[in-house]
């Protein structure tokens, strides 16, 4: 499979985890990859179905999909991932002229739960620009599709710096989390952190520090915004959050350890108390080692340990 193939089977697999995905484009693309040569058991399946819309099963085909995407080895890191490349198609496909603005448009804003930001707020957020596609005819149309055009541009842009982020380097080992892909596994599952990111990415550049950045000063920013997730009822993020401080626990190098120690757990518990919160809102989050660690944080700040060390 070519890197053009691979992107296109991304992109499809990112559709179908937003919802935007359908059994007689499964079935069509699957019989156009095996014409090019890419064949895997799940494909071939898929080939074989009837191409007619009324006769196809959905939860069979997508099932059949999935298991494709697997015997690929293509499979979007998360679903704010699959967000972000989804709406990159799908703006490359309103300046490609490929899909018209005003449906590109609608399908684009809803994603903003998945990117975690609203795609494309300049000049203006989809929504708006579909609103005001669908209620103009002549001259006005004309010129809504035009900045529903130089939105997508801006979603585009977007979309390559977020995938950017999220992307871990590719001898990245999930049994040993380096300093490098700290940042990286938190932006996937905390996306609205992205605006913030784009400020402080260059700004906590340290040559002197591991892979390069001031990894604690990244942990001050994202540990407030973790607070300002639980008060604005975002629990989905603040649990992704607390799973992959659990995995920089368990499989973090030793700096890694103790960034997700006094980095994170340390730095939330800090920041629930700078905002008034109780920071025990956040225990039914906690994984069992971070647990430990988030106890003896609490120990140590009480008085009753000389140093930081895990409460069973």
């Amino acid at each position: 499979m070519n890197q053009d193939q691979r992107r296109e089977v991304l992109a499809a697999a990112a559709a179908k985890i937003v919802g935007q995905l359908y059994p007689e484009d499964v079935v069509e693309f699957a019989t156009r990859l095996i014409s090019e040569g890419v064949e895997v058991p799940s494909l071939l399946e898929l080939a074989m179905l009837p191409n007619g819309r009324a006769e196809l099963r959905r939860d069979e085909v997508l099932a059949l999909f999935d298991q494709a995407c697997i015997e690929l080895g293509v499979v979007p890191d998360s679903s704010s991932h699959a967000g972000w490349i989804h709406a990159r198609t799908l703006a490359s496909a309103i300046i490609e002229t490929a899909i018209e603005p005003g449906p590109g448009a609608a399908a684009i804003w809803p994603l903003w739960e998945l990117t975690g930001i609203v795609p494309g707020t300049e000049p203006s957020d989809m929504l708006q620009l579909y609103d005001e596609w669908e209620g103009s005819v002549g001259a006005a149309r004309s010129q809504a599709e035009q900045r529903i055009r130089q939105a997508a541009e801006s979603v585009v842009d977007q979309a390559t710096s977020a995938l950017k982020a999220m992307s871990l380097r590719a001898d990245s080992n999930p049994s040993l989390i380096g300093a490098r892909d700290v940042m990286p596994l938190l932006l996937r599952v905390c996306p609205r952190f992205l605006p913030k990111w784009w400020e402080i990415e260059a700004e906590n550049v340290d040559e002197g520090s591991p892979d390069g950045r001031l990894h604690y000063l990244d942990a001050g920013d994202l540990s407030r915004h973790v607070v300002e997730l639980q008060l604005d009822n975002w629990e989905s993020q603040v649990a992704g959050f607390f799973s992959v401080v659990e995995q920089l626990h368990l499989y973090g190098d030793p700096y890694v350890k103790e960034l997700a120690t006094i980095g994170y757990i340390e730095g939330v518990q800090t920041s629930a108390g700078h905002a008034g919160l109780d920071h025990s809102v956040f225990e039914p989050h906690l994984g069992p080692e971070s647990r430990r660690w988030w106890r003896g944080v609490e120990a140590f700040w009480a008085g009753n340990a000389p140093t930081v060390q895990p409460v069973d």
